[in-house]
């Protein structure tokens, strides 16, 4: 059995470390003009010089992790089990939200006769989950840190507001949200798999294997009749999605060898899945008394809605290994797919794979060789499809609509009969080798990866009904390098050290658009997501240069793009103070880093170990949306900032970051476009193993282990957000990730 418990706060904490307090607020707004000072001098008076941490408030501090699991196994000389039941509660930092999970699994596997095996394995979990509401574009979440410093949630008595608006902030208190909007969100879902293996001739296996993957997922949530806003008028939401994926592989595998030097298997196999997902979701207003809030209570209006996806796949697929004198090592495997998800004529695709392994190190030239324990050489090339795209892409579809006050159809999408499979030719060498006793181990690999046909919605004419249509067209590349390496520094009964890194560098080239793409299908902008996809060129953001603030006149400037704006251009001499869309341009920032990797140490005394693991990414970049409010108090000028606004010119030769007052501060232009490149201590544990000398004593336990962990405690980045290690390309009102420290125990009897 093991237990553990912790606590969790802010894993990064700038966003909020650069805000104005009351008196910088003040001054500045008096300063900028926005107030006089006799309003000034008002707040001051109004509010009574509060200073609110509202990080503190909006963000919560040490909330609990707690998480206990116990197991056990056993067996018979042809039997053996494995049970175990777990629990977890986990507070998360935000309002009102929560992660709570029930856990159990069981596996059995069997030998009931030589050639007769079975085995079942089935994982079954319950969760109750709570999600703030009020992430994103919420000033009660994700745009908290707006709250003026001198606003503050608590009376005069130090209670905080209930029933009536924060004074001054104009938002609810979370108290009265948390009463006022009542939710849950369970979902029970089951794994599981059964098999049976039979073994009629020597070197012949027949298995069959049945899986199935489903949940059950109600969420409920209310607005309460005795809200202030909307006495009287309730709401009662009701939402239910079911999923279940059924999946059978039947597989029929042959070995055999030669005079112990040829060694032959072949595979034959064929899986067949089938997805399906139903929802249902109903709604009702006019909810007068919370006694009587189900759906048949409400006496508004009331909606209903309900969906259904399916698919399936089909496959047959076979795989032939070869390997001579444990030297040599080749195997070829070729498969048949079928995707529902894709056009009737395309739904079929045939896909393979070659490889090959040389344990070098067996050669007589590196028999004697003895520093080196293995050296192994490995190559493969392979192709395979991807079809994981919305269900019925492929289909025309009609909807609903209304038109003049009239309920009509209107065409929803537009169907795609030649939809077929995405491509992925991938081919990779790699190196393995140890060395020194086993204490050096590295492994080196090149890579090349081809997606062609990628499934991309292409724009189309408004005029149509639709914006875009999804198609097979767009390539893209990636080639790159991998490092894994250790060290076994030291290595004996009392002692051992061995520190690691891992390392991947990975070079993105997009090699072909549709034809409808702009500039005859060399680059497509994506306004939308600040991105643009360029022929020769990896994924890149797409905004508006910054080109400085004019020191003369205090106007902000932007270069002016050239007529192919996939082409960064940056010419002092050519720049606007207007700001527009249409200034977009490559910026030469790449939306993927070049470099992903970890380090770290393994080491310990006699009981004692120590495991600290680093990860890094290098040249990765995210738009920081949360900036654009934070950094503009000529827009937001009733709400807090940062400080770093008070660098904004005032007088001819001034060198500033913002321009004068008179000017919206900042755009959607490459200044939100930081460098989030990182470094992050993920964990690092300390565990102390009691002597076994002392565990045989006591006859009880076989084994016994304490451990204090600690997670993302240290992070250095420039990022002036709430988390660089967010995977998108934009940031905006994030919930954040936190650090947290836990202690627990592992026991064994």
């Amino acid at each position: 059995m093991d237990a553990q418990y912790g606590i969790s706060n802010l894993a990064e904490s700038k966003l909020w470390d650069n805000l104005f307090d009351t008196e910088g607020l003040l001054n500045f707004w008096q300063e900028a003009g926005f107030y006089s000072e006799k309003d000034i001098n008002s707040i001051r008076e109004t509010y009574g010089g509060n200073n609110t941490n509202w990080r503190n408030y909006y963000y919560q501090a040490d909330r609990k992790l707690a998480e206990a699991n116990l197991s056990y196994s056993g067996g018979s000389e042809k039997s053996d089990y494995f049970v175990s039941f777990g629990i977890l509660d986990q507070e998360g930092l935000a309002y009102r939200s929560k992660f709570d999970r029930y856990s159990s699994k069981f596996n059995f596997n069997t030998e009931v006769n030589p050639w007769f095996k079975a085995g079942l394995n089935v994982n079954i979990a319950y969760t109750e989950q709570e999600q703030n509401p009020y992430g994103w574009n919420y000033l009660s979440g994700g745009l908290s840190y707006l709250a003026p410093p001198f606003y503050t949630p608590y009376d005069k008595d130090g209670k905080e507001y209930y029933g009536e608006r924060i004074p001054g902030w104009n938002q609810y208190s979370l108290s009265y949200l948390a009463d006022m909007f009542p939710y849950s969100n369970n979902k029970i879902q089951i794994t599981g798999s059964s098999y049976i293996e039979l073994t009629p001739v020597e070197g012949l296996k027949l298995k069959t294997l049945n899986s199935i993957d489903a949940f059950d997922h109600n969420v409920s949530s209310k607005r309460s009749a005795e809200h202030v806003q909307y006495a009287g008028n309730g709401t009662t939401s009701e939402s239910r999605y079911r999923k279940h994926q059924l999946q059978t592989t039947n597989t029929a595998e042959y070995s055999w060898n030669i005079e112990d030097i040829h060694n032959f298997s072949v595979l034959l196999g064929q899986e067949w899945t089938k997805y399906t997902y139903e929802s249902v979701e109903a709604s009702v207003q006019g909810i007068t008394d919370d006694r009587l809030s189900e759906l048949d209570a409400g006496t508004g209006e009331k909606t209903v809605s309900s969906g259904k996806n399916e698919y399936a796949y089909l496959s047959y697929f076979g795989r032939v290994n070869y390997s001579y004198d444990d030297k040599y090592y080749g195997d070829i495997t070729a498969r048949r797919d079928e995707s529902s998800l894709l056009a009737a004529d395309n739904r079929s695709g045939w896909f393979f794979s070659i490889g090959g392994r040389w344990k070098l190190k067996s050669e007589s030239f590196l028999k004697d060789v003895n520093w080196l324990s293995k050296l192994d050489l490995r190559a493969s090339y392979g192709t395979q499809g991807r079809s994981e795209i919305d269900p019925y892409e492929f289909y025309s579809l009609i909807g609903s609509n209304q038109y003049q006050g009239n309920l009509g159809w209107a065409i929803s999408k537009f169907g795609n009969p030649n939809l077929g499979w995405e491509k992925q030719k991938h081919f990779s060498v790699a190196v393995e080798a140890s060395a020194f006793d086993d204490k050096l181990n590295v492994i080196l690999e090149a890579y090349d990866k081809r997606n062609e046909d990628l499934h991309v919605g292409v724009p189309y004419p408004y005029t149509s009904g639709v914006t875009s249509v999804m198609k097979n067209t767009a390539s893209l590349k990636n080639t790159g390098v991998e490092l894994s390496l250790s060290y076994n520094i030291f290595k004996n009964k009392d002692f051992f050290l061995e520190p690691y890194i891992n390392l991947s560098y990975n070079k993105e080239k997009i090699t072909k658009l549709f034809s409808e793409a702009t500039g005859d299908g060399k680059y497509w902008p994506m306004d939308g997501y600040n991105l643009i996809w360029t022929v020769g060129q990896p994924q890149t953001f797409y905004n508006a240069i910054w080109a400085g603030v004019n020191p003369e006149t205090g106007a902000p400037q932007w270069y002016i793009p050239g007529d192919d704006p996939s082409v960064t251009v940056k010419d002092p001499n050519n720049v606007t103070s207007t700001y527009s869309s249409t200034l977009s341009q490559n910026i030469g920032k790449n939306l993927n880093p070049d470099i992903i990797g970890g380090f770290g140490l393994r080491g310990g005394y006699k009981g004692f170990s120590l495991e600290a693991a680093f990860s890094f990414q290098l040249n990765k970049y995210l738009l920081n949306n949360d900036s654009y409010f934070a950094l503009n108090p000529t827009v937001f000028d009733a709400q807090n900032q940062n400080v770093g606004i008070l660098d904004y010119w005032k007088k001819e030769g001034d060198v500033t970051r913002f321009p004068s007052l008179d000017y919206t501060f900042t755009q959607f232009d490459s200044r939100l476009v930081e460098d989030a490149s990182f470094l992050r201590l993920k964990s690092i544990t300390l565990n102390y193993s009691l002597p076994q000398k002392l565990l045989e004593k006591s006859n009880f336990f076989s084994s016994a282990r304490v451990f204090v962990t600690g997670r993302n405690l240290l992070t250095w980045t420039k990022y002036s957000g709430q988390d660089p290690e967010v995977d998108s390309n934009l940031t905006y009102g994030q919930n954040p990730n936190t650090k947290q420290i836990s202690a627990g125990f592992n026991l064994t009897f």
